[in-house]
């Protein structure tokens, strides 16, 4: 590449993993002498242009095996390639550690999909990095001890900074790990169908602020995809929600929880309703070779039907009802979130998640 061409790089980002990855790309283009730009795919930067830019990066974490229905929206808008222009990828997966041994995470179809509908649009594929970055699923397990985050980090930086070197060098990049990952990638697959069909949308529901909450709206206001409105005075997560925990980390007053033990009763309740598996059979009555054709993707269909509905009803009522210190108190306290390490990405703060491109 000339260093005369600039270099465009879009991130979607949560707790700031991917934003991280994208400041260590613009450093080491900086080096070179390169203009690169980091801009942040989020609802107050719906920027869709590839300008005169010869390399093209997009940068975001897996989410269900698949990447932020956001940013796959924004990839699938983005325009046509108009001119000899590169596209390369870094997907930011769930990095662990046990004692000296670090563990990858798994990116399903985040990568692949991408590359695909990009390659369709006629861009070059310049490469594709998957960057085992520290968990930050804070509504699965507690946030990393900050040994443990420097040291994945520290890992992460020299894994981005070589694939950088190399994309730079206009050398086609995908690493052992992305190609030796493929099978189980394609495994897991249905896994992410089914995140993006109603995984997403129960997540996006088991989000609530407790009666400590000052309503500050640093929530809302930081929320990439406007997906947290204040009703009651306080926090509502719509289905908009794409579960990316940054509400939950930059939250001052730590009052957003994962709502685990609301979540429970919620399914123990669905499972329990035999209108469900009354459909189900009716379905196999009325059509026995497509169910069996396709029974898993039925009885996800049927199961998303019932859910989504109870979901919102009953999540409108733990809203309202999280006025009352008693039963917030209750709740807070079956959260497994209220006692665990939040997360945030090293060097990176509130205030990184700007509204302006950087």
């Amino acid at each position: 590449m000339d260093t005369s061409e600039s270099i465009e790089l879009y991130t979607f980002s949560g707790t700031g993993n991917s934003l991280l990855a994208a400041n260590w790309f613009k450093t080491v283009a900086n080096d070179k002498g390169y203009t690169c730009n980091v801009n942040l795919i989020d609802k107050r930067n719906p920027t869709l242009e590839t300008s005169d830019a010869k390399l093209i990066g997009f940068l975001y974490p897996a989410h269900g095996f698949s990447l932020p229905w956001f940013a796959l929206k924004f990839i699938l808008r983005f325009p046509r390639a108009t001119n000899h222009c590169s596209i390369f990828l870094v997907n930011c997966r769930a990095g662990m550690k046990l004692y000296k041994l670090f563990t990858p995470g798994l990116s399903g179809v985040a990568i692949h999909l991408p590359l695909l509908i990009l390659w369709l649009k006629g861009y070059k594929i310049a490469g594709a990095q998957p960057l085992d970055m520290p968990s930050n699923w804070i509504s699965i397990h507690p946030g990393l001890r900050k040994k443990v985050v420097d040291s994945i980090t520290e890992r992460c930086n020299g894994v981005m900074k070589n694939f950088a070197q190399k994309v730079l060098q206009r050398k086609r990049t995908f690493p052992f790990i992305y190609l030796a990952s493929i099978p189980l990638d394609i495994a897991i697959a249905p896994v992410a169908l089914g995140y993006f069909i109603v995984g997403r949308f129960f997540l996006a529901k088991t989000f609530f602020a407790s009666h400590t909450c000052n309503g500050c709206k640093l929530c809302a206001e930081k929320c990439p995809v406007n997906a947290i409105t204040f009703r009651h005075k306080r926090p509502y997560w719509t289905f908009n929600c794409e579960s990316c925990m940054r509400c939950m980390n930059i939250c001052p007053k730590k009052s957003i929880n994962t709502g685990h033990g609301y979540a429970a009763a919620i399914i123990i309740g669905i499972s329990a309703i035999p209108f469900a598996q009354q459909i189900t059979e009716g379905i196999v009555h009325i059509a026995p070779k497509t169910y069996a054709l396709m029974p898993g993707l039925i009885n996800l269909t049927v199961v998303t039907l019932i859910c989504l509905p109870v979901m919102w009803i009953t999540y409108y009522l733990l809203q309202y009802l999280c006025r009352f210190k008693a039963f917030s108190s209750l709740i807070m306290l079956t959260s497994f979130t209220y006692y665990w390490r939040r997360y945030l990405a090293p060097t990176i703060s509130a205030k990184s998640f700007i509204r302006k491109n950087s």
